[in-house]
């Protein structure tokens, strides 16, 4: 009963201390060519406002020692930032920090032995820090035009003031 007890006691302790599993997403090239694994660092998963590590590996080694790579990552109002990257073999590591919450478009743009090789990939970053209402894209041409607006309003009060005389004389009839 004792080595019964020890066993499921052992087995119990295996389950609790493994490690969490972590997805893997395979991507291709725009060519559909070319594959890579894409994993990123929390669990798959960003958290906005807090630094993420990208983690890239192209296969049929795409990338090599020569290899340059450019990782660009787009948000949804189509702001850009470029990503340093650092090369270890066919594996292309980046941090960045997702600024808010929403969608990004990651690119990995790899040019080895006179072939460019695309990979694109959607990410959501549902986790973190959330946009503000306030985070709004301003427009300008629409601030232009209730300045014209109000502009034309004060102009026609002041022509209809200067004519009151006339517009009077007319309303009579």
């Amino acid at each position: 009963m004792r080595k019964m007890l020890l066993c499921l006691l052992a087995l119990a302790a295996c389950f609790a201390i493994t490690p969490t599993a972590s997805a893997h997403v395979l991507i291709t090239d725009t060519t559909k060519a070319q594959g890579a694994i894409l994993h990123i660092i929390p669990d798959d998963d960003p958290i906005a406002g807090q630094k993420a590590t990208l983690y890239f590996d192209a296969q049929n080694q795409v990338v090599q020692k020569d290899s340059t790579v450019a990782v660009a990552i787009k948000d949804a109002g189509g702001q850009q930032d470029e990503v340093e990257a650092r090369i270890d073999g066919s594996l292309v590591t980046a941090d960045y920090t997702f600024p808010a919450q929403g969608a990004y478009e990651l690119t990995f743009t790899i040019k080895t032995d006179g072939k460019t090789y695309a990979f694109t990939q959607s990410q959501r970053v549902s986790r973190g820090v959330a946009a503000s209402a306030l985070d709004k894209p301003t427009y300008p041409w629409a601030e232009m035009l209730l300045l014209a607006s109000g502009i034309s309003l004060v102009l026609l009060g002041v022509m209809a003031f200067n004519r009151r005389k006339g517009i009077a004389k007319q309303s009579t009839f």
